[in-house]
């Protein structure tokens, strides 16, 4: 059900002494407002005054929202890519039980990157998860893109929610201030670690050039 809440309440103080006022001047209108007329101008004119008290003090009319949008935000770069095979069917696995325990009402979308970051899946009424054919750059992991992409994505009706699925090993951006950005809109952020066993990395040792 719809509450009522004032965010500037303390302007109530001058927005009643305003009706009051109003008010108490609508009985000496001049004698030629008589009748029906008198009546529809009080009406109008105390009407006009309350709504004025009220916009003042900055009105809200409030309605819970049930719906909840998760967006699930999943790395592909190339460290989680060379991972093992279980580890990245864990993660669809793990999105898949997240959908299939959501209600009828609720949306899941799912957003991919790398590099950079794409849509796999709009928000959307327990859709369907399977392998990712979004087209992205795989050689970095930017946080920061995908967690933007995410918020970008969530719709507006719902409890915006994002999950992050990657190994952590941030190469561009800054995630921690996605992520505060995030918070600031009132979007949650959670984080499903995807573990990977130490690889050998390419490096370079060093460099000789002619003088």
């Amino acid at each position: 059900m719809p509450s009522l809440s004032f965010a500037a309440p303390l302007w109530l103080a001058l927005g009643i002494p305003l009706v009051l006022v109003v008010a108490l001047r609508l009985r000496t209108l001049p004698a030629a407002h008589a009748g029906t007329r008198r009546r529809m101008v009080q009406a109008t004119m105390l009407l006009s005054a309350l709504c004025a008290a009220l916009a003042i003090a900055r009105l809200e009319l409030a309605s819970r929202i049930d719906r909840v949008a998760t967006i699930f935000v999943l790395d592909r770069s190339r460290s989680v890519e060379n991972a093992a095979d279980d580890q990245r069917d864990e993660s669809l696995a793990a999105i898949r039980e997240a959908v299939e325990a959501m209600r009828d009402e609720d949306l899941a979308g799912v957003v991919v990157f790398g590099a950079e970051a794409a849509t796999e899946v709009l928000p959307q009424p327990r859709p369907q998860i399977g392998r990712t054919t979004a087209s992205i750059a795989r050689d970095g992991t930017d946080i920061d893109n995908a967690i933007r992409r995410a918020l970008a994505d969530l719709p507006a009706a719902a409890t915006p929610h994002v999950v992050l699925l990657s190994d952590g090993v941030e190469t561009s951006g800054d995630a921690l201030a996605a992520a505060q950005i995030a918070g600031a809109r009132g979007v949650t952020v959670d984080t499903y670690a995807i573990e990977r066993a130490p690889s050998a990395e390419v490096a370079i040792d060093r460099v000789i050039v002619p003088p």
